[in-house]
């Protein structure tokens, strides 16, 4: 390991692994805060990574939605 790869903190993929972990986890908050520094640093490091980006954007709209479905789930529909 480079002695600047200490200081340039994690790459994409380990804000994406994180945040795969937080959402298992049902912290979808968490996940999504991942996520997004995850695209961030993406778009910083290698806008040209298309395919990443969209994986990125995606699971960002699932922890969006995921909270209504969890509640859904655990207390069924309101009336």
């Amino acid at each position: 390991m480079g002695f600047l790869k200490i200081f340039s903190g994690k790459g994409p993929e380990g804000y994406e692994l994180k945040g795969d972990s937080l959402f298992k986890a049902n912290a979808y908050g968490d996940a999504k805060l991942e996520y997004e520094a995850g695209l961030d640093k993406l778009e910083k490091k290698d806008s040209s990574n298309s395919d990443l980006k969209k994986r990125f954007q995606e699971k960002i709209l699932q922890t969006r939605e995921a909270p209504a479905l969890y509640q859904a789930e655990m207390f069924g529909s309101l009336p």
